[in-house]
């Protein structure tokens, strides 16, 4: 019987020993993963023009909206200081109402003088001839026209203001124009232009790549791992660098899983880690650098991560 019993618990031993370890049980490890940018940018100048200064230096740390560098502006500015003048001479010219109060007063003395004119003539016969009352009277409806007109020059005045401020608005935006300011955070990798050179607009002048956080890609075979397994799973990437002896990690999480299986059988997985600093004050040295190769670890042993 115990000989029988033993016999039973070798066999058993012997399929656990036997059973092939699914890969599912196992954390996807994906090789040869390309790091690269999540951002980058070629700035362009807006506008034609030269280039008066250049407000940083290769590997220079650069937040969005910094003026990174300044184009000739002396022309839209002289626009700016004569539309801004002629808006002022409008805006007066607007606020005052020195016009439709004379004209109301020379209406009231022409009303005056032919209303008298006609009561002399109504009164005495030819006292005073039929022309001059016409006339007097045509004077009179001149001076509520002139009444009307002062109205309309005024609201002219008024238009001729706005459309200044416009060209003011439109001056400033040309001047904005030639500041060419950093579209993202950064670090500039390269310079084009030298100062007091000539560039045209969409010529590239710097280009800024954002280097604290990185996109890893690699590829799973889908017979081995299911797409929704993966999602939005927390990773650890690790790559060997000089003067680190062992390999250096970064964690991180896959935020895109690619629904097209290509023909070798895998799926493409695209990861984001955040970058460190060689050193505490070193903007311009990272550990994690766009180009190389590294190795990324999935965690599937746990629920799926929140976004």
């Amino acid at each position: 019987m115990l000989i029988r019993l033993t016999a039973i618990l070798c066999a058993l031993a012997a399929l656990v020993v036997a059973r092939p370890t699914s890969a599912a049980d196992q954390p996807p490890v994906l090789t040869h993963c390309l790091v690269s940018t999540i951002s980058e940018a070629q700035v362009p100048a807006q506008e034609a023009g030269v280039v008066v200064s250049i407000n940083v230096k290769k590997g220079q740390l650069v937040k969005k909206g910094d003026v990174i560098a300044q184009m000739d502006d002396a022309i839209p500015q002289a626009e700016k200081k004569k539309a801004a003048a002629e808006r002022a001479a409008a805006q007066e010219k607007a606020d005052s109402d020195v016009n439709i109060k004379y004209s109301t007063a020379a209406a009231g003395v022409a009303e005056f003088t032919y209303r008298k004119n006609k009561e002399a003539f109504d009164s005495v016969k030819n006292s005073v001839p039929w022309v001059e009352v016409k006339r007097l009277e045509l004077d009179w409806q001149r001076a509520l026209f002139q009444i009307q007109q002062a109205h309309i020059d005024q609201r002219v005045d008024k238009l001729t203001a706005n459309a200044k401020s416009a060209e003011v608005d439109a001056a400033e935006e040309s001047i904005r124009h030639r500041q060419i300011k950093a579209p993202l955070d950064g670090i500039v990798v390269d310079i084009t232009p030298h100062e007091g050179e000539w560039v045209k607009p969409g010529d590239t002048v710097m280009h800024i790549v954002r280097l604290d956080r990185l996109q890893v890609e690699g590829y799973l075979k889908s017979s081995q791992y299911a797409a929704q397994d993966i999602r939005d799973r927390k990773v650890v990437v690790s790559i060997s660098l000089a003067h680190h002896p062992e390999p250096v990690q970064f964690a991180g999480q896959v935020v895109f899983v690619s629904p097209l299986v290509e023909a070798s059988g895998e799926y493409r997985v695209l990861a984001e880690v955040d970058n460190r600093q060689a050193a505490a004050g070193r903007n311009d040295d990272w550990l994690l650098s766009p180009g190389v190769t590294a190795s990324m670890t999935i965690d599937t042993t746990k629920d799926i991560a929140a976004k």
